[in-house]
């Protein structure tokens, strides 16, 4: 039951961010929104976007178990296995702020190449730092 909470929680998110989404973009414009409406974009795109990389992650891991069955040891596997579920967590978290970065860069008219470079060099070392400070 545990394992499948966060695909529920990703599913609902998913659903309501979606909805909320659409509602925005059909009902409000930008000016009648305001900073929060904007602000309330952003977080809706983030939300959903996490929401899918979470999708997206637990099922390339089932494909890969079905692949490649698991192989048993004496070892710790659960704390290793929850360990490396939380780096993968954080670094699904880490790209999911992408879009956000993309998004904002295009809204003030400022999205070239350069910029594109400068986010993924950002986002590398961040994933680095990620690396680093969950390594076993």
């Amino acid at each position: 039951m545990k394992r499948r909470i966060p695909l529920t929680v990703a599913l609902a998110g998913l659903i309501v961010s979606a909805l909320g989404l659409f509602l925005m973009l059909n009902l409000t414009s930008p000016f009648k929104a305001g900073s929060f409406g904007i602000l309330v974009v952003f977080a809706l795109v983030y939300i959903m976007t996490f929401s899918v990389a979470i999708f997206l992650q637990r099922f390339l891991k089932v494909v890969y178990r079905l692949i490649i069955p698991a192989r048993k040891t004496a070892t710790n596997n659960e704390y290793i296995e929850a360990l490396s579920q939380r780096r993968v967590n954080l670094i699904i978290a880490t790209l999911s702020f992408v879009p956000i970065f993309i998004l904002s860069m295009n809204s003030i008219g400022q999205i070239n190449i350069f910029d594109v470079v400068l986010i993924t060099i950002i986002e590398g070392l961040v994933i680095f730092w990620i690396m680093r400070k969950t390594a076993k």
